[in-house]
């Protein structure tokens, strides 16, 4: 699979923060996150507390499969509470995310529940989509043909600039074989995802569009009107207890955008990612 970054050394980072508290892990090797600030990752054994869950101007607390996560904003730092500790790779991803979005939108960023690749330029392509909509299995099937994987779960972006995730993919056991890449996974989450290792990749690039995942009878890929653009990118907003920056949306809402809609057959993954790449490179 095709990586993207510079020369400069990786650093243990992703959704735009400088990661601490962690044992070193490749899926959090990512280039240029030096200036980032900085979130601490804690972890205290125990029950979820019946404490009022939600986002708040300072702090906040996210119920997760499990257990919980309370954030502090003034800290910077996100702690997991579960009854047991987690292991690295599931605090990584999913547990990381949640924490990652509140603290985004902290810090004036705009969230999406979206996955990203990068084109031939180096720019960023979201992928959005509801849960169930193939998101993270589509992403896989790009980098088999070779383009690099910015993010899967959660976009966060910042004046026209998105930033790169934990560098790993997590699929369902079927999709990994109907892939082909079985044999390049490892089981996580107590075995019930098979994990692809992405490389380490440049960890801020421009946003250059957005492409909506949908079903169809056929493949095909249509221009989404600039008129339905704005209600339908509302729609994915990952974090919305903290308002929303309506010029932000604006922005997001001026870039190409198109519809990608396909059948729900493993066969025809790879038609549907060269009917999008060529959408895209026509779009440059």
């Amino acid at each position: 699979m095709a990586g993207s970054g510079s020369e400069a050394s990786p650093l243990a980072a992703a959704y735009g923060f400088r990661i601490d508290g962690l044992p070193t892990d490749p899926a959090l090797a990512v280039v240029g996150a030096g200036g980032w600030p900085t979130l601490r990752i804690e972890q205290r054994s125990g029950t979820e507390a019946h404490e009022e869950l939600g986002v708040f101007e300072d702090t906040a607390r996210l119920r997760l499969a499990g257990g919980s996560a309370v954030l502090d904003r003034l800290a910077a730092s996100a702690t997991f509470v579960y009854p047991h500790p987690l292991e690295v790779a599931d605090l990584v991803h999913p547990c990381l995310w949640p924490a990652a979005g509140v603290f985004a939108r902290w810090h004036g960023r705009e969230t999406l529940h979206a996955g990203a690749f990068l084109d031939e330029d180096g720019s960023a392509w979201a992928i959005l989509g509801n849960s169930g909509d193939g998101k993270s299995s589509f992403l896989a099937a790009l980098a088999r043909a070779g383009r690099p994987i910015l993010v899967d779960d959660l976009l966060v972006i910042d004046n026209g600039q998105c930033f790169a995730g934990p560098r790993c993919l997590d699929l369902r056991a079927d999709a990994a074989v109907a892939l082909g890449l079985d044999d390049e996974t490892t089981l996580v989450r107590a075995t019930s995802r098979r994990r692809i290792a992405l490389p380490a990749i440049a960890g801020r690039v421009p946003l250059r569009g957005l492409v909506y995942l949908t079903w169809g009878t056929q493949v095909a890929v249509e221009v989404v009107a600039p008129a339905a653009r704005i209600g339908r990118l509302a729609r994915h907003r990952r974090v919305v207890a903290l308002g929303v920056e309506p010029v932000d949306l604006l922005d997001l809402g001026r870039l190409p955008a198109f519809e990608l809609r396909r059948p729900r057959r493993w066969r025809d993954l790879p038609t549907a990612c060269s009917a999008l790449l060529d959408a895209v490179n026509a779009s440059r």
